[in-house]
């Protein structure tokens, strides 16, 4: 009796380690089902954000929300960088004309940068997307946050920085900031020179992505930045004035030391995107660098806090 009683023990300790072995697997480093459950929980939001993050670009803050509202005529995407969660948005746009304005290019990649960098810039109730550049070619370098755009020289000679017409205009010779559904015509004015407006109102798809993100977006405001003027402008359409514009308008200008103007009056303007802004009801500004080479980025910062702090309260 004593050795069947030995031997049914025997045999209930193999079974019980053989079980143990084929089940390791199944219970984690130490022994726990637990333990795999707590991996899970704690790695599956990383495998999700693997999946569908943008990749990593240099400069660019943790916490923004990158995407692609579009692509240009030439096929670039036009990328877009959300800062906050707040559900009041803000819309920066730069590089309406590549190099011909880089520096406002640039500005809107050091604000990326330095603006929200340890709560630089205080959002609240806010978020910022920040549209660097809607226009391909004629870049140096730098298609995204942490690069650089710089004046530099194609085989042929052309000063891709200088601010010239041909630097302005697309490759289909398109002027960009004509192409907008406000008192568009297909041949409008930039200074003294005739320029194409494009085949209809956003015929173009930079100007599409632009349109289409805005109506879905539906954002409190719209800053577009250009050079060079320096100064702030409101935005009007028909000759109306968007009321709330001028009021973005002097909190800009007041905080940035930019002078305020009720609207862009140097020469005659068609198709002109903020002008579209105040068709549609949207308050936008334009903002114009002074020259062609500074950012001028602490007054801009300044500017922008001013009008982050309107929507904030």
């Amino acid at each position: 009796m004593k050795n069947i009683i030995i031997t049914i023990l025997g045999l209930i300790i193999i079974g019980g380690g053989a079980y143990l072995y084929i089940n390791k697997d199944k219970m984690g480093d130490k022994g726990s089902a637990y333990t795999n459950t707590q991996n899970a929980s704690t790695t599956l939001p990383i495998t999700i954000n693997k999946a569908t993050s943008t990749p990593n670009i240099t400069g660019l803050n943790s916490f923004a929300k990158t995407f692609v509202i579009g692509t240009t005529t030439k096929g670039a995407e036009i990328n877009a960088y959300t800062y906050g969660t707040g559900t009041k948005e803000i819309i920066l746009v730069g590089g309406m004309h590549g190099n011909y304005s880089y520096n406002a290019i640039n500005m809107l990649k050091d604000l990326s940068i330095d603006g929200f960098k340890d709560g630089a810039i205080d959002l609240r109730n806010t978020k910022v997307t920040i549209i660097p550049s809607l226009k391909d070619g004629n870049y140096a370098s730098g298609d995204e946050i942490g690069g650089s755009y710089e004046k530099t020289k194609n085989s042929e000679g052309a000063n891709y920085g200088a601010a010239t017409l041909e630097n302005r205009l697309k490759s289909n010779k398109v002027d960009l900031n004509r192409n907008f559904d406000c008192e568009w015509k297909a041949t409008g004015k930039f200074q003294t020179y005739n320029v194409s407006g494009g085949s209809t109102p956003f015929s173009e798809p930079e100007s599409k992505a632009i349109r289409d993100y805005i109506l879905s977006a539906k954002p409190v405001a719209v800053i577009a930045y250009f050079a060079s003027a320096g100064g702030v402008y409101a935005s009007t359409c028909n000759g109306k004035t968007n009321a709330e514009s001028v009021t973005l308008t002097n909190l800009y200008a007041s905080s940035s030391k930019y002078t305020a103007h009720k609207s862009f009056d140097a020469y005659e303007t068609s198709g002109d995107m903020t002008n579209w802004l105040a068709k549609i009801g949207v308050p936008a500004i334009s903002v114009l660098l002074t020259d062609h080479e500074n950012t001028e980025l602490d007054r801009n910062m300044k500017g922008l806090q001013a009008v982050i702090d309107y929507y904030n309260k």
